[in-house]
């Protein structure tokens, strides 16, 4: 005796139970990553007054109806059989204008009231758990619907352009489809806790939507999630939400407040794209990405706070964000993609931290920057990063000299770059730009260098930031690093012959011995000498290097010298 013939000798509430068995271990098993099926069907179709059935596992599955359209009352058995689900197509694109379901339903099949553009009611009963794929799609006189709290999955596009105007998901629903209320005339959502992730697109094109509640444990935004809620202007995510899917927000053009949680990681590729109204935005120091067009033509916004945290700023990220005038990076920050702020208008002042290493192709391109300080950690400076930006005067540069790409600046700009004394790669020209030495106040000197960031209670003149044994003053005057113990004025005891010039390597006469040191190309030095130790110093050589590192040929001295080095 087949499975189908041993289910018909069993009473309905068995059929029910056994059910329920079967779907909850289904539910557990799979964690609810995919949609639910509809039982496999045991035989041929078969007719009972208005209802066409089959019967599957779990009993009876209307699959046509052809009565009346009003008031339609789905019997719970047919021919003494459990009615546990509608199947799919079953009531599809008929006049049907109302409609009870029985307490036995389980299962609402694929498209089974799609395109029923006249239905205005339907009861939903316990223990229904599921609505398949397409189920209300195109439902358009369905304003009202009351999911029960048994429901556990609704398919993709479930309700995908319905008349509903306000909705509730119960806290029993652990799985919402793709789409599933695309284009409803929501002005009202509840998602009460249960659900942890949303899939794409799920309120795409509410228009009319004004009010979201979303559920304490929700952990991801799906994709398009609120695209094109063109009425919603404020939303407050929960703090359990670590992921903003790509466009989730895109097209919100009317969302002026928005509080970003203090869990969140990723903020997904053009999340608020073209939100208008945005004025004010904190992003917490949990974000370690943003995404690419993340908040491009954002006009409205005029506030933007990064907190320390944000290691990558994606291309175009904030592109066309005119009302933005200042903005400080965060020193977490690492990498600034291409167009990042392009067409940022407005923007007159940006400031980079230590820890940039590449600002991407055209990332300040059509600003009105007039100045800006590149930072120590530089290394790549992309093609046309500051293209139409014709108010650029002066670049500041406190590291060694960065690789420049093509068309950095605009050659309608009179730019000049500046660069600290002690730094390397520089010459006359650079990007086809003229270079010049920064010559600083000793405030701006610790701030370009580090000194005030990176050691905050060594920061003053008479101190001694790394340790050297020279004084951050006196790093200054010799234009050393003051962050770096192992760069300081001193003689070395050891030739390097590949920072030597050609002359400085030649051989010395018998009469003679040398002075090594480390040395900056075109600063002017004096070798000073004494015969003891508290005495006085005479000039015993002036040398202006070419290289970093120079050699001093003095005669050998008769008895004992001392020997310094100055930065004239």
């Amino acid at each position: 005796m087949g499975c189908a013939a041993r289910l018909l000798f069993m009473t309905p509430i068995d059929i029910v139970l056994n059910y329920l068995l079967q779907r909850a271990q289904s539910v557990f098993a799979h964690g609810l990553i995919g949609l639910f099926l509809l039982p496999p069907f045991a035989g041929n179709a078969a007719q009972s007054g208005d209802y066409t059935y089959v019967v599957t596992e779990s009993g009876v599955a209307i699959t046509k109806y052809s009565g009346p359209v009003d008031n339609v009352v789905v019997p719970g058995t047919i021919d003494g059989m459990v009615v546990t689900s509608i199947g799919d197509q079953a009531f599809q694109e008929s006049g049907l204008t109302s409609i009870s379901l029985p307490n036995s339903a389980l299962y609402i099949g694929t498209l089974a009231f799609s395109y029923c553009t006249k239905l205005t009611r339907i009861t939903l009963p316990a223990p229904l758990i599921e609505i398949g794929t397409f189920a209300f799609q195109g439902c358009v006189s369905l304003t009202n619907i009351a999911l029960p709290d048994t429901l556990a999955s609704m398919g993709h596009y479930a309700f995908c352009g319905a008349g509903l105007t306000s909705l509730v998901v119960p806290r029993s629903v652990k799985y919402l489809g793709r789409s599933a209320f695309e284009g409803c005339r929501l002005r009202s959502v509840t998602l009460v806790s249960g659900l942890t992730s949303i899939n794409a697109c799920a309120f795409q094109g509410c228009t009319s939507l004004t009010s979201v509640t979303l559920p304490n444990n929700l952990t991801t935004l799906g994709e398009r999630m609120f695209n094109g809620c063109v009425g919603l202007t404020s939303l407050t995510l929960p703090t359990s939400v670590t992921n903003i899917g790509g466009g989730a927000f895109s097209g919100c053009v009317g969302l002026t407040q928005l509080t970003l949680p203090t869990n969140l990681i990723t903020i997904g590729d053009a999340a608020f794209y073209k939100c208008y109204g945005l004025q004010s935005l904190t992003v917490p120091n949990s974000v370690r990405s943003i995404g690419y067009q993340a908040f491009y033509y954002c006009g409205g916004l005029t506030n933007l706070t990064l907190a320390d945290g944000v290691t990558d700023i994606g291309g175009r990220a904030f592109a066309g964000c005119k009302g933005l005038a200042s903005v400080t990076l965060p020193k977490s920050v690492i990498t600034i993609g291409g167009w990042a702020f392009k067409d940022c208008t407005g923007l007159k002042s940006i400031t980079l931290a230590n820890g940039v290493t590449t600002i991407g192709w055209g990332a300040f391109s059509s600003t009105a920057l007039t100045s800006i300080t590149l930072p120590r950690s530089l290394a790549n400076l992309g093609s046309y990063a500051f293209t139409y930006c014709t108010a650029l005067t002066s670049v500041y540069c406190a590291g060694n000299a960065p690789w420049f790409g093509e068309g950095v600046f605009d050659p309608r700009s009179n730019a000049v770059i500046y660069y600290l004394a002690g730094t390397t790669g520089w010459g006359s020209c650079a990007a086809d730009r003229p270079v010049r030495e920064w010559h600083l106040f000793y405030s701006q000197w610790a701030e370009a260098w580090g000194v005030v960031e990176e050691y905050p209670t060594a920061a003053q003149p008479q101190d001694d930031a790394d340790q050297d044994g020279l004084t951050n003053l006196q790093e200054m005057t010799a234009a050393t690093d003051p962050t770096n113990p192992r760069s300081r004025l001193a003689f070395e005891a050891l030739a390097r012959p590949n920072d030597l010039s050609a002359e400085d390597r030649t051989v010395l006469d018998e009469s003679e011995f040398a002075l090594y040191f480390q040395s900056i190309p075109g600063k002017t030095y004096e070798i000073l000498s004494t015969d003891a130790l508290g005495g006085s110093w005479s000039t015993v050589a002036t040398t202006t290097p070419t290289t970093t590192q120079k050699r001093v040929r003095l005669p050998k001295p008769a008895g004992t010298r001392f020997y310094r080095v100055v930065v004239r």
